[in-house]
């Protein structure tokens, strides 16, 4: 259950970062900070989003963000800040 929201989180954001989107960011990449991923999980929290909940083991949506982008996966919680729903996460952060 964790590696699937895990992955799930890590595929539809590569996929963000591979195409571009309305919310996208220009110019080089870089990994997202303390304050662009707790505002990522602040924002699914609101909207209701189960990838906005700490893991089973009390791991935060944050340290999560984190964690996943210092493993190598690329996330955009910019692009997630801007959803407007938790469908968007797939389908307005990811390639079309």
């Amino acid at each position: 259950m964790i590696l699937d929201r895990i992955e799930a989180w890590a595929i539809a954001s590569a996929v963000a970062f591979t195409s571009c989107c309305s919310c996208c960011l220009v110019g080089p990449r870089t990994q997202p900070g303390r304050d662009s991923c707790d505002a990522a999980c602040a924002h699914l929290v609101e909207l209701g989003c189960p990838e906005g909940k700490p893991l089973p083991d009390g791991t935060s949506c944050g340290d999560s963000c984190r964690d996943t982008v210092n493993q190598g996966h690329a996330l955009n919680p910019a692009c997630v800040q801007h959803i407007t729903s938790c469908e968007g996460l797939a389908s307005d952060c990811a390639a079309r």
